[in-house]
This record gives structure tokens, C-alpha cells and sequence, in this order.
């Protein structure tokens, strides 16, 4: 096959026609290629988000619990529990999200994104807000000598 030749310096033949045409559909394959491929990678980002901010939070859990406990003899045991912890507490947190706002996500009532914005925003509330009224009991309080209880037969 020749090499192609641009239509506006040779003469509009039949054989010029048949060589756009086939470039035509070429260039229109590779177009599509490229835009499944552009559609690819972009479902994949999506995909690879959640995970990354999970894991970021994690990285900040870890990084805290170092500033808080040190890089003692024990500190290591420190980090990894509290990093642990973390882990439990996002999967204990979208176990609560599943099941309190899927009737509501399932039913179309609710957009799924309108359900984490108000499930976070809950979520956090319900953390901080009752857990600072408790408070730590004293030694005396958690000593078991002190504590009144009888067993039951």
C-alpha cells in the first residue's frame, strides 16, 4: 500500500477517497479506544477514593496516638492499638450509616450523598456531644473492694 498522501496536494481520486475513508475509521477507533480508557480511569479514581481517606484518617490516628504516647518501650503497642481502634471505628460507623439510611437511599428519598453528609454530621454529633458529659471514675469508684454487689442464686 502506499504511503498516504494529504488530499490537498493530490488530486481527488477514487483511490484518495477509499484512503481518508480508511483513515477516518481509524482515527475513529482509536477515539473510542481512548475514551473507554478515559472512562476507565476515572471509574478507578472514583473507586480508589474511599479507600485513601480511609486510610489517611488512619495515618492521622497513628501519627496522634505517636504524639500522645511516645516512642517509648510500649509506645509501638500504643500506636498499633489505637490504630486498631480506628479501624473498628469505621466499620463500626458505616455498619450504623448501612443500616439506618438504606430504606431511605433503597426508597429514592434520599440521595445517597445527602445520606453521608447527614449521617457524618449525626455521627460526629452523637460522638462528642454525650460522650463529654462522662467523666472517668475515680480509683475508689473502680476499686472492686468498694463496689456493693451480691450474686444471685
Amino acid at each position: 500500500m502506499q504511503a498516504f498522501r494529504p488530499l490537498l496536494v493530490a488530486p481527488f481520486t477514487d483511490e484518495n477517497f477509499r484512503q481518508a475513508t480508511l483513515l477516518a475509521k481509524t482515527l475513529d477507533k482509536d477515539l473510542k479506544k481512548l475514551g473507554r480508557l478515559e472512562a476507565a480511569t476515572a471509574d478507578l479514581g472514583r473507586s480508589l477514593a474511599f479507600p485513601g481517606v480511609a486510610l489517611l484518617f488512619l495515618l492521622a490516628v497513628a501519627l496522634f496516638a505517636l504524639r500522645i504516647a511516645g516512642v517509648g518501650d510500649l509506645g509501638i503497642y500504643v500506636v498499633f492499638g489505637t490504630v486498631v481502634a480506628g479501624y473498628m471505628a469505621l466499620n463500626i460507623g458505616a455498619n450504623d450509616v448501612a443500616n439506618n439510611m438504606a430504606p431511605a437511599v433503597g426508597s429514592k428519598a434520599l440521595s445517597l450523598t445527602a445520606a453521608l453528609i447527614i449521617a457524618a454530621v449525626c455521627e460526629t454529633a452523637g460522638a462528642c456531644w454525650p460522650g463529654a458529659r462522662w467523666s472517668t471514675p475515680s480509683p475508689r469508684e473502680s476499686s472492686p473492694r468498694h463496689r456493693s454487689w451480691t450474686p444471685r442464686a
